[in-house]
């Protein structure tokens, strides 16, 4: 980076360490950029894959997870997590659902019951529900899904032949969205049906409180991760050492408490 872009970011981070104290803004929004360009080591830490590159991982932020799919119930609403991590590789496609909390009180049961639902119906029911919110969505939302399946197409998670951007404008929107399909090996993916799908919380962490608060909302779910400020400060470090320390802090000190 530049020395005015290093400068920059170092504002910007005092300013967010700040303005983290005032009754009403909210940090989250504000640190999940920094977060996601952070992710693809984070996802290498939480797999135990240190060689996986990044051109491997694709983050999608603010994903949708189709209520009736996922819940049951709903309609064609959606949940939105956080990010969904996206593994490329065509031997063992794996989806990560990763959940950002600033702040420990906002961590909520119900969030973290939708995340463990949606890994559950796996990664085949999870990508058909991204078609069915897209098929019914508004048309002012249709540009935005055409990206979002764009991109889920180019990843190898769903099967297109033609040109889909195209044929979205030459022909009608769910006549289009027929022609899509989730991707042929997802049946037969060597990832077993648990594993094709990952959730992750990532949190402050700030006392005995909050873990004893997981351990009842995940019902000691094993497979759920769960990661404190302070056990991603090293990674966070290797991309800029700022925020690795501002992150500690925050992991350390409640907002509020000056």
């Amino acid at each position: 980076m530049s020395g005015k872009s290093d400068s920059l970011i170092n504002e910007v981070l005092k300013k967010l360490d700040e303005w983290r104290h005032f009754p009403s803004y909210k940090l989250e929004p504000r640190l999940d950029i920094f977060i996601s360009i952070c992710l693809p080591d984070i996802v290498r830490e939480l797999i135990k894959k240190p060689n996986l590159i990044d051109a491997d991982l694709e983050v999608i932020p603010e994903f949708p997870l189709h209520k009736e799919t996922v819940l049951k119930s709903g309609g064609n609403r959606s949940n939105k997590v956080d990010f969904a991590v996206f593994r490329k590789c065509k031997a063992r496609k794996q989806i990560f659902l990763i959940e950002l909390k600033t702040d420990d009180n906002s961590i909520d049961r119900t969030q973290l019951c939708v995340m463990k639902k949606a890994r559950n119906v796996g990664a085949r029911a999870l990508l058909v529900g991204v078609k069915k919110c897209a098929e019914n969505t508004n048309v002012q939302l249709r540009p935005k899904y055409t990206f979002l399946l764009k991109k889920l197409v180019n990843l190898g998670y769903f099967n297109y032949s033609g040109n889909f951007e195209e044929d979205v404008k030459q022909s009608s929107w769910k006549k289009t969205l027929t022609k899509l399909t989730v991707w042929d090996g997802c049946n037969q993916n060597k990832t077993s049906e648990n594993e094709s799908i990952i959730c992750a919380l990532i949190y402050p962490g700030h006392g005995e409180d909050t873990q004893s608060k997981l351990c009842k909302y995940l019902e000691k779910d094993k497979r759920f991760m769960c990661l404190r400020f302070n056990d991603l400060v090293g990674i966070l470090e290797k991309h800029d050492k700022q925020l690795g320390e501002k992150v500690a802090i925050w992991g350390k000190n409640e907002a509020g408490s000056m």
